[in-house]
């Protein structure tokens, strides 16, 4: 009875050090980076942006991501690895924030609804309000950007 004690003990641990050596060797995503958007106005704020996508070895433009209104969200972007910035452009119903006036900064064709497309190969799909916008350029520091409009 002890010797079969023994050998289910025994088994259960093999189970777990096996289990253990798989997590170990599995390979984890890494976090490319984290975008926190604080939008300090009364009403709805909506953006799109610009990044480096590591799969497709592209730039992607992706809209739209909401932010209620004096409230902030964080976004977790996995798809991209090697990027050391972003492009963002934004708006309300009463205001927009663009690169139109800064160094760097890129176009880009948005629309109304949801959308996302690589540049240069791709085109942004026919839709509704479609139009070209300027997109400032910002830099992540550690994988990271805390964006507010109050920024420009």
């Amino acid at each position: 009875m002890l010797e079969c004690k023994k050998m289910a003990m025994l088994k259960v641990l093999m189970g777990l050090f096996i289990l253990t050596m798989v997590f170990i060797a599995a390979p984890q995503q890494a976090q490319a980076y984290t975008l926190e958007v604080y939008n300090p106005n009364a009403e709805q704020l909506t953006f799109a942006l610009v990044d480096y996508n590591d799969e497709y070895s592209s730039w992607k433009v992706k809209g739209w991501y909401n932010v209620s209104p004096n409230s902030t969200r964080t976004l977790e972007f996995t798809s991209s690895t090697r990027g050391k910035f972003i492009y963002i452009y934004a708006y309300t119903s009463q205001y927009s924030w663009s690169g139109a006036a800064y160094n760097g900064s890129i176009t880009r064709t948005v629309m109304g609804k949801s959308f996302g497309y690589y540049t240069p190969e791709e085109q942004c799909p026919e839709g509704p309000n479609r139009r070209t916008v300027s997109f400032r350029k910002w830099s992540l520091e550690n994988d990271y950007l805390y964006w507010t409009p109050a920024e420009g």
